[in-house]
């Protein structure tokens, strides 16, 4: 009874020995693989020394000990360097204990070792994965030959372990060998549990990222001929046609349109799938966000003889805090899918609000339409992605499925609700509820007259030298000059400014920072140096697509008087002229204060830059200067696909153009990289691909909203 309860004491110790070692060998595998295996081996051969220490005695003669057990699974399982480390170890043990037998003790202990390297050799050789039954065969099978060292043994040795004790011995080793490779077998299991998922996950980012990035090529690929087709179309609508001429432009008009809105579905739906769809909140009128709305789809019901409404709630705020652009992009996609789907009668556009506390209110959106419904099976499946309420309608009215689930998961980020309710036959409400911040204080109401009144009569007589090298921003300037009662003279670089200097006297010079050559701050010191020319005999104001601090200095360390960022507003260009003249700095227009909680949001398109550009130089030189803007665009964002890297100077003169062509958020972005991804190894811009691919959807959006709205059939607002 005692030596039953002594080995019974002695396998629970033993298994809680081991489920230690379990613990230091999940740590040792955030070790480097060198370093792993050693610890291994240590612990393997620490664990084999205490099972001597702790033997159980069988006779006056034998004790019985788990040793090989351990080293042959070390083997097995861990591999040649742990087990050699584990069998010296246990070996140098085995000496220092003494007694009877050390050298073949110490022999079984290497055949032991040999024995799980060789049966683990022959499985990996054939390809089979270890089981149980692997484990089985191999605690039969290894004691057998391990214990046939004791055969070399003196005779009386032998004697007395042929007398009984072999079979022991064997049963132990067998019993230890099965156990240790049992628990072992499990946590190969989990690692390789571990190991599998962890694959799959990285499997799953480097699809979902080529995908982003086959979807953000194709995109730009795509619309690069698609913007090329819709510019061209554009200034052939401005044209004189016959009537099926005009019937056939139209379709391809309403052709172009259609597919610039299925990739722009598609990209959005990837960027919410990705994590990447970010909510974006500031002040905006939500009355002229709605009326916009409205004015956007006037001509699609005008076409189809439908009624529509809008209904605004007297509780309604003016000002809100939220995403405008993507509320927006709500309401476009249910009153667009409201039209679609009407074929008579009307839509109609609710907006009321009730009041969750002081500062909060909660808005109702609805949209109502007389169209052909939904039945009650699909209602529960409409907001699912490429769902339709039937596979008919992608074939009759087309669509990829995707504004719903789009819409729901924008709501969804925005902490609002899209409901529907429906009655096929008779017609669908689609409900919006939005919790939202009411915007507190005044926002800004300009009342500043036209750029032309600003001038003065002095203005006039002034010479101006204009040095730009960018056509699109010459054109710009001087259109901006001209219309201010300037005369100028434009060159494209800093020796042509400095030669056009010496040839005739200018009342200032506009001078662009970087331009091919020589740049302005060059110029600017050359003439202030050389030329003797002080800010008295003729001012200097840098132009600039992105103002760094360190470059403001240099400006002015330079000798330049003022700097102006592109895109530069005209009153803002006048009274600089004004102001550097001396011609008086006083501001005679008047400004309401501005008392806002929050910035005021930078617009994916400023409207009103635009209708400013085009007052200058008419639809058709803006037009095309649009199109040899988005070519030469193109060339840069091909390069930094390619490439990885652009120049700075590309990315500048990138900047200012779409500053001036009123992409305010894209210009903004571009400066931002100048400011964050500069790298002065390559001497150029150097983003990581996750921001490429943002510029490259960004540059896409401000396309397609700067064709919207110059295709518009009236103004409606950005």
């Amino acid at each position: 009874m005692t030596s039953l309860q002594t080995i019974a004491e002695h396998f629970l110790i033993t298994v809680g020995i081991f489920a230690l070692f379990g613990l230091a060998e999940d740590w040792s595998r955030s070790q480097n693989t060198a370093r792993r295996k050693i610890i291994v081996g240590i612990v393997f051969g620490c664990l084999a020394s205490l099972m001597i220490a702790m033997a159980v005695r069988y006779s006056s003669e034998v004790v019985l000990d788990a040793r090989n057990a351990i080293l042959a699974i070390c083997a097995f399982f861990v591999g040649p360097i742990p087990a050699a480390i584990a069998a010296l170890i246990t070996s140098a043990t085995r000496a220092y204990f003494g007694g009877l037998g050390v050298p073949t003790a110490i022999m079984g202990m290497w055949i032991s070792v040999g024995c799980g390297l060789a049966y683990r050799a022959w499985l990996d050789q054939n390809n089979q994965r270890i089981g149980v039954l692997n484990i089985l065969l191999f605690s039969i099978v290894s004691p057998i030959i391990t214990l046939s060292v004791f055969f070399l043994m003196p005779f009386s040795a032998r004697e007395i372990i042929a007398s009984g004790v072999i079979q022991a011995l064997y049963m132990t080793t067998a019993f230890w060998t099965f156990v240790f490779g049992l628990i072992m077998l499990q946590d190969l299991r989990r690692h390789e549990l571990v190991d599998d998922l962890a694959a799959s996950e990285k499997r799953a980012e480097e699809a979902t990222k080529a995908k982003s990035l086959f979807l953000a090529k194709m995109s730009h690929e795509i619309r690069t001929p698609i913007n090329g087709v819709f510019g061209f179309s554009e200034l052939l609508r401005k044209t004189k046609l016959d009537e099926t001429q005009d019937y056939y432009l139209k379709q391809i008009h309403s052709a172009v349109s259609s597919m610039i809105l299925l990739v722009d579905d598609i990209l959005d739906f990837s960027k919410i799938e990705a994590g990447k769809m970010k909510i974006v909140k500031h002040t905006f009128n939500i009355r002229s966000l709605m009326e916009s709305c409205i004015d956007l789809v006037q001509p699609d019901a005008d076409r189809k003889s439908l009624e529509l409404h809008m209904v605004i709630g007297p509780n309604v705020p003016e000002y809100i805090v939220n995403d405008e652009l993507r509320l927006r992009q709500v309401v476009m996609n249910l009153l667009s899918n409201a039209l679609k789907f009407t074929q008579s009668g009307s839509v109609r556009l609710a907006l009321h609000s009730s009041p969750i506390n002081e500062q909060n209110e909660m808005l109702t959106i609805s949209v109502t339409d007389t169209g052909i419904g939904i039945a009650e099976d699909k209602l529960k499946v409409i907001f699912e992605a490429f769902e339709q309420a039937d596979t008919s309608i992608t074939r009759n009215f087309g669509g990829t499925g995707l504004g719903l689930s789009i819409a729901l998961n924008l709501m969804t980020q925005m902490d609002g609700k899209i409901t529907v309710n429906s009655e096929q036959g008779k017609g669908t409400t689609f409900t919006v509820t939005l919790p939202t911040l009411v915007a507190d204080g005044i926002i800004p109401v300009s009342n500043t007259p036209e750029p032309e009144q600003a001038t003065t009569q002095q203005l006039e007589k002034a010479h101006i030298l204009i040095a730009e090298d960018i056509p699109m921003n010459q054109a710009l300037v001087s259109a901006q000059l001209r219309k201010g009662g300037y005369s100028f003279d434009i060159v494209d670089n800093g020796y042509a400014a400095i030669e056009a200097v010496k040839s005739r006297p200018y009342d200032m010079i506009l001078m662009d920072i970087q331009m091919p050559g020589m740049s302005g701050i060059e110029a600017t010191t050359v003439i202030r140096e050389e030329l003797g020319l002080s800010a008295m005999d003729l001012p200097i104001v840098a132009l600039t697509a992105h103002a760094l601090p360190e470059e403001m200095k240099a400006c002015l360390e330079a000798g330049m008087d003022e700097c102006l960022v592109k895109p530069v507003d005209a009153l803002k260009l006048y009274k600089t002229i004004d102001s550097v003249l001396g011609l008086g700095t006083d501001d005679p227009f008047v400004t309401p204060p501005v008392i806002a909680n929050d910035l005021l949001p930078i617009p994916l398109l400023n409207a009103e830059q635009v209708e400013q550009f085009s007052s200058y130089i008419g639809d058709d030189q803006l037009l095309k200067l649009f199109h040899d803007f988005i070519l030469d665009a193109e060339r840069i964002l091909t390069t930094l696909e390619e490439s990885g890297s652009i120049p700075r100077g590309d990315l500048h003169s990138m900047t200012g153009v779409a500053g001036n062509f009123g992409l305010s958020r894209l210009a903004q972005y571009c400066r931002q990289l100048l400011d964050e991804q500069s790298d002065p190894i390559r001497g150029g811009v150097t983003p990581p691909i996750d921001v490429i691919h943002r510029l490259l959807t960004l540059f896409n959006e401000s396309i397609g909203a700067f064709q919207a709205y110059m295709t518009r059939p009236h103004a409606a607002g950005y």
